[in-house]
């Protein structure tokens, strides 16, 4: 029986980014920020401490789910039928 595992990086920089996470440096770090998770370093030397990263993105995750969609009238509906079936209302 053989066990799997897998290994985690503790700071996201520019040289694990990508195989870390599937995603460019530029985006984690943009992302991290608009998350509130900290940048952490100096000049070149920058980096996001992965599990603030993953913690954040899991919070932001279940508040999308956690949302429920706006309810619409029965006009508002007809309306986003209509625009994108290009056509307008008769009358």
């Amino acid at each position: 029986m053989s066990a799997r595992s897998t290994v985690t990086p503790v700071i996201l920089g520019p040289a694990n980014s990508e195989a870390a996470t599937g995603w460019s440096w530029p985006f984690v770090k943009a992302r991290a920020r608009e998350l509130g998770v900290p940048v952490v370093g100096t000049g070149k030397k920058l980096g996001v401490p992965a599990a603030a990263f993953l913690t954040a993105l899991e919070r932001a995750a279940q508040a999308i789910t956690l949302q429920e969609p706006p309810a619409l009238s029965t006009e508002e509906i007809a309306a986003q039928v209509r625009s994108v079936l290009g056509r307008r209302r008769a009358g």
